[in-house]
C-alpha cells in the first residue's frame, strides 16, 4: 500500500559528506597504534586522523604515514572514537575503543571513499526495488557494519527490512538513522514504520489471518489516523472475513479521507454488493 512512498524513500541519492571540527588536547598515559586502509586495504599515507575522547569531546588530530600508522601517545583512560579528515572519504567516526592501565593498544580503521559507499547504498536500493530482500538485507548490514555511524547506511538497511515487512528490524534501524541525522531522517521515521506494518498487515491477509491483519491496522491507524489508505486496506480485510458492516464503516472513512478516489468507491460498491449477496444467501437458506 506504500509501494509509492517507499520507492520515493528508495530514490534518495547524493554524495555523503561529513563534516567535523578539529582541536588538540594534552593527555597523560595510553597510546593507540592504529592502522587505517581504505575499503580496498590499501593504507591511507599521509591523511589527517582525528581522536575524539567520548566524555569530554575532546580531539586531537595525527596523519598516518607510508604504511598508513598513526599514533596517539599520552592518553587518558577511557573511551575513545577515530575519524578520518581526508578528501574523497566518509569522515564516519568508528565505534567507541577503550584503553586503560598504561598500554599500547593497536587498532584498525577503515576509511570508505564516497565513490565507494554510493555504489554500496545504491546497491541496496536496487535490491530493495527488485525484491531481492534477503540479499538487500545482507547488503545493507555489509554497509551498516563497515559504516557504523553513517545515517545513510542505517535508513537504506531500513528501507530493506520494511518492504519484507520486519517491523522491530525497520523501525531499530530508522531510528538510529534519525539519532545519527535527525535533520535528515527523523521525518522519515513514520513513514518507515507504516510501511513495515503495512507490509506486515499485507503478509497477514495473505495468510488469511483476517484478525491479526485488522489489528495491525489499528495500530497503523492510532499512528496516523488520517492516512486513507490504511482504512481501504482493513475494509478489504474485514470484507475477505465476511464482516461486512466493519468493511463498510472502514470504506467510508478512506472515502471521507480522500473524497471521489475511484478506486475506494468503486470498493465500496463492491463491497456493498456482497453485502447484499450474503444477505440474500442467509434469507434463501432453509
Amino acid at each position: 500500500m506504500f509501494t509509492n512512498r517507499v520507492q520515493s524513500l528508495l530514490g534518495w541519492t547524493g554524495a555523503i559528506l561529513l563534516l567535523g571540527s578539529l582541536a588538540s588536547t594534552a593527555a597523560a598515559r595510553n597510546n593507540f597504534d592504529c592502522t587505517i586502509v581504505d575499503e580496498n586495504g590499501t593504507p591511507i599515507q599521509d591523511g589527517e586522523m582525528i581522536l575524539t575522547e567520548v566524555r569530554n569531546g575532546r580531539e586531537r588530530d595525527e596523519e598516518t604515514n607510508d604504511d598508513g600508522r598513526v599514533e596517539f601517545r599520552g592518553l587518558d583512560d577511557g573511551a575513545y572514537r577515530i575519524r578520518g579528515n581526508v578528501d574523497g572519504y566518509i569522515a564516519s567516526d568508528s565505534a567507541p575503543m577503550e584503553i586503560s592501565g598504561d598500554i599500547t593498544k593497536q587498532c584498525n580503521y577503515t576509511l570508505v571513499s564516497v565513490d565507494h559507499a554510493n555504489a554500496m547504498l545504491q546497491r541496496v536500493q536496487a535490491l530493495t526495488r527488485q525484491r531481492n530482500l534477503e540479499e538487500a538485507e545482507a547488503e545493507g548490514l555489509k554497509v551498516v557494519e563497515l559504516m557504523p555511524e553513517e545515517a545513510s547506511a542505517h535508513f537504506v538497511l531500513s528501507v530493506a527490512y520494511a518492504s519484507g515487512g520486519k517491523e522491530q528490524e525497520a523501525v531499530a534501524a530508522i531510528e538510529r538513522a534519525a539519532e545519527l541525522n535527525p535533520a535528515q531522517f527523523q521525518g522519515r521515521v513514520e513513514l518507515v514504520t507504516l510501511s513495515a506494518m503495512s507490509t506486515a498487515a499485507d503478509q497477514l491477509v495473505a495468510n488469511n489471518d483476517f484478525d491479526a491483519a485488522i489489528q495491525k491496522y489499528e495500530e497503523m491507524i492510532a499512528i496516523n489516523p488520517a492516512e486513507p489508505l490504511v482504512y481501504y486496506n482493513m475494509a478489504v480485510a474485514y470484507g475477505r472475513a465476511n464482516q461486512f458492516n466493519d468493511a463498510l464503516t472502514a470504506i467510508d472513512k478512506a472515502i471521507a479521507l480522500k473524497p471521489g478516489d475511484a478506486e475506494m468507491l468503486q470498493m465500496k460498491t463492491r463491497l456493498e454488493e456482497m453485502f447484499m449477496n450474503t444477505l440474500n444467501q442467509e434469507l434463501q437458506a432453509p
